[in-house]
């Protein structure tokens, strides 16, 4: 097999559904994506999305986004583009208004991913870069081809010089980022560490360095999969509020498994936490005496009541307005959680991002609204609690009350967006249902 040929195999293999919002910036990565889904893997090219972000961080960048949308014009690909309202004062920054702008888009066209072009060379560099700032395991797994913020690195096990020669092998051109060769965290690792590290260490840094990525990620895995059982052994009893500990039980655990616990639950929550705050949290339930609380972070504080420990999160905005749908197509708003959400119902798909399709004799009226303690869903494998679903799919405690569900009149559960839908809901196959879509209506 050719290295083009590998490269498509390895896009094809692992594609997800459509359609499939594309990050192109102009550089030679992204192209070689792009090229990749649109004609090595001869993809309908009205089901991909490409997104442009100008960072405005140099003068001709605008001019990129021109180049973008001529080539996406002569490939017959949907382009859309923005721009950052004032230059970013830092790396960081600068990823949070792109990953912003990429998300909106997503959720506009109703894409469930994001394809990005990162490579083997990124991984590496991100890896290099996180052990130098001291990072734990977690950190040295780096980026996963399969992200939760929807975000596909199909690419990852390829060298950026394979990306250039295939370009070079089909004719590709791209347009040249001259802040790539600056004095940035990322060129100091490209252009200085790496190659040194080439000549005086290992004949290649770059693959070392991935596949501590990769065995890293397994290690995090493994302990992904006993969390649930190590929840188990503390008595761990959740709440809309958080969750409890067995004080005793945590104690008895070896050290290193109650810090990874403690960093789990705080990140369950919805508040990751730093090594020192993680330090703070473990030093409190070894000393603290009953009725002391301890503030992790802004959200999240730790209490011991007697023989339990508590992680609770504060600060949650209840606000809720529910919506009554009472006829067979409409559109509204809903609050969940104090979150807004728009609504669109009737009979034909949409575009909207989470749409689910009902069966065409559902029980009106429909209600979309918060989740209730009680609450149940009818599934393949049986009924099951809500509370239990959100927790197998990871659904963050302060995320739970904030995310819609969808009811008949029945008052059956029918849908929860994003997460599952109720058997006795599901239109047969070929049959004419009711569609419904769901989606933020204040994306951040």
């Amino acid at each position: 097999m050719t290295r083009d040929e590998r490269l498509s195999a390895t896009v094809r293999g692992e594609l997800p559904g459509m359609p499939l919002v594309v990050a192109v910036s102009g550089g030679v990565d992204s192209m070689v994506l792009l090229h990749l889904l649109r004609f090595g893997c001869g993809l309908d090219p009205a089901r991909l999305r490409v997104a442009h972000f100008d960072h405005a961080m140099r003068p001709c960048s605008p001019s990129d986004a021109d180049w973008v949308r001529g080539v996406c014009r002569a490939w017959c690909v949907a382009c859309h583009t923005a721009a950052a309202p004032a230059p970013p004062t830092s790396e960081d920054e600068a990823r949070r208004l792109r990953y912003r702008f990429l998300q909106r888009v997503r959720q506009e066209v109703g894409a469930g991913w994001i394809a990005t072009a990162h490579h083997m060379d990124d991984q590496a560099e991100t890896v290099l870069f996180r052990a130098l700032r001291g990072t734990g395991v977690d950190g040295l797994a780096a980026m996963p081809s399969r992200s939760s913020n929807h975000v596909w690195r199909p690419l990852l096990g390829h060298h950026q010089r394979e990306l250039t020669e295939y370009a070079a092998s089909v004719g590709l051109r791209w347009r040249e980022d001259p802040t790539n060769r600056g004095i940035g965290a990322r060129s100091v690792m490209r252009h200085v560490l790496l190659p040194e590290a080439a000549r005086v260490v290992a004949n290649d840094p770059v693959e070392a360095l991935a596949g501590l990525a990769r065995r890293a990620a397994l290690d995090e895995g493994a302990w992904t999969s006993l969390y649930s059982r190590l929840l188990e052994d503390t008595d761990a009893r959740w709440d809309d509020a958080g969750v409890s500990l067995s004080r005793d039980a945590l104690l008895a655990a070896h050290a290193g498994v109650r810090t990874r616990l403690i960093r789990y639950v705080a990140k369950e929550l919805g508040h990751p936490l730093t090594a020192s705050g993680t330090a703070a949290a473990v030093q409190f339930t070894t000393g603290a005496a009953s009725g002391r609380a301890l503030d992790l972070t802004a959200g999240l504080r730790v209490r011991r009541d007697f023989e339990r420990i508590g992680f609770r999160v504060g600060g949650v905005d209840r606000t809720n307005a529910p919506l009554r749908i009472e006829h067979s197509q409409g559109r509204g708003f809903v609050v969940v959680g104090g979150r807004r959400y728009h609504v669109r119902w009737g009979h034909g798909p949409g575009a909207m991002n989470g749409e689910a399709c009902f069966a065409q004799d559902v029980a009106f009226p429909l209600e979309v609204r918060g989740w209730q303690p009680g609450d149940r869903i009818r599934l393949p494998v049986g009924s099951k609690k809500l509370k239990e679903l959100f927790r197998e799919a990871r659904v963050p405690a302060p995320d739970r009350h904030r995310t819609p569900v969808v009811v008949d009149g029945t008052g059956s559960l029918l849908w929860v967006p994003g997460v599952a839908q109720s058997v006795d809901s599901v239109a047969m196959s070929g049959a004419v249902g009711l569609h419904m879509g769901i989606a933020r209506a204040d994306i951040d």
